[in-house]
């Protein structure tokens, strides 16, 4: 029995035999009533038990999510230390002196509660482990991303996905008005927190559906990035001084143009490119003459339409119509040299995360005695991060998963032409 009609069985059977049993009827209900007090203080000792098991566990699970791809061998062992958790939850709950305290309303749906975060950590525990020992370092050799390696690990973390969504479906249907407010709480913000993070796990999983094709694991993908300063003001990531052109083929990265924005300018100019599409962004900035001004097309705060704009005119341009159009500022760059770690970059020196912002923000406009000195340093600059993210040998999941720093600021922007629900680019 659960919910109201465990309770009104019970309050209906000893409330009977009270008022109108015989003294047999009445001992036998007061005895129950008893035993019903006393096994449901054995089950709550039992659930505290248990319960600080599964604090412990939120703790160690937290820790593998920190450190999984970073460091392999820790997490395999945390994993470990949460199945010893998960067991010892688990004697709690199951012990035989707290068995009769599952027969006991609200007590029992606390055992239901621990029963079901248990077995839903078990699940996902187990889910983990082929991913486990995997380094973000193995995904990538001699610059190439391992789009197989890549490819078989969405697949692994799909089943991880799919462990988190069962236990949340799980936790959801537990009938949370017999919890005690403190528990009720936790489930409610547990419930939250699960929800986040399978989303997370859902997204991730669909790495290889979404994102696998613009590597290259379909044939050779052209991107076209816009390397921007907010030193001048634009809506969508600064002002595009540089911009660099690169083709992914099967994870591979190969750096095969570069220039000033200027450059395209002269080219626009002579072949008297005006701005034609899209209709949204011509009745908003044309008379900025976003083409062939390119340095303009940033104007607006809405970056695929600069995109959409800026592939219009590359393709009337008669340059080849790029598969990814994306932009990156100067703290967009910094989490890059994160990745890259310092690149010496010639006229503009040594760039690292902790100079770039000040050295292309601030200290381009007075470092060279001659203006024209600046704009070949700032694309000599531009080619040589790249050239250093296309030689990458080893991969630090900390410092790629801190990219989500400068993405989440509009550091790091990205549109693909046709569609806009895709989880990679979003």
């Amino acid at each position: 029995l659960d919910g109201w009609s465990a309770l009104a069985a019970w309050a209906i059977v000893i409330v009977v035999a009270l008022a109108l049993g015989g003294p047999i009827a009445r001992t036998a209900a007061g005895l129950l009533a008893l035993l019903s007090v006393a096994a449901a203080a054995a089950g709550g000792v039992a659930l505290v038990q248990a319960a600080g098991d599964i604090e412990d566990l939120q703790s160690q699970l937290t820790a593998v999510e920190d450190e999984l791809f970073v460091e392999p061998d820790a997490v395999v062992s945390m994993l470990d230390r949460a199945e010893a958790t998960i067991e010892s939850a688990r004697s709690s709950l199951d012990v035989w002196w707290a068995r009769p305290a599952r027969l006991v309303p609200i007590v029992s749906h606390h055992f239901l509660l621990g029963d079901s975060v248990v077995d839903s950590s078990a699940a996902i525990v187990a889910a983990a482990r082929p991913i486990a020992d995997t380094d973000a370092g193995e995904l990538i050799e001699l610059g190439r991303l391992d789009l197989d390696r890549i490819d078989d690990l969405s697949a692994d973390v799909a089943v991880v996905a799919a462990a988190a969504d069962t236990g949340l479906r799980d936790l959801g249907d537990l009938d949370r008005r017999w919890f005690l407010g403190p528990a009720r709480t936790a489930v409610d913000e547990a419930l939250d927190d699960l929800r986040e993070r399978t989303d997370t796990l859902d997204k991730l999983a669909r790495l290889s559906h979404d994102a696998l094709p613009y590597l290259g694991a379909d044939g050779p993908q052209r991107w076209f990035v816009l390397v921007c300063t907010p030193a001048e003001a634009r809506a969508s990531c600064g002002f595009p001084g540089n911009w660099v052109e690169f083709v992914m083929d099967d994870g591979a990265t190969d750096l095969v143009d570069s220039g000033r924005i200027n450059s395209l300018e002269v080219d626009a100019v002579e072949a008297g490119l005006t701005l034609s599409d899209p209709p949204e962004f011509v009745a908003h900035y044309g008379r900025f003459d976003p083409v062939p001004t390119l340095r303009n097309i940033t104007l607006t705060p809405d970056f695929p339409s600069s995109a959409e704009a800026l592939a219009t005119a590359l393709d009337e341009l008669g340059r080849p119509r790029p598969d990814v159009i994306a932009a990156v500022n100067t703290d967009g760059l910094e989490g890059v040299l994160r990745v890259t770690g310092p690149v010496d970059t010639g006229p503009m020196g040594v760039l690292d995360s902790s100079n770039v912002r000040d050295r292309l923000d601030v200290e381009q406009y007075n470092r060279f005695e001659t203006q024209g000195e600046r704009p070949d340093a700032l694309e000599e600059a531009s080619r040589a991060v790249v050239e250093a993210v296309t030689m990458l040998a080893t991969l630090d999941a900390a410092a790629v998963r801190r990219l989500s720093e400068p993405i989440d600021r509009g550091g790091m922007l990205a549109w693909v032409p046709g569609e806009p629900d895709n989880v990679f680019v979003e």
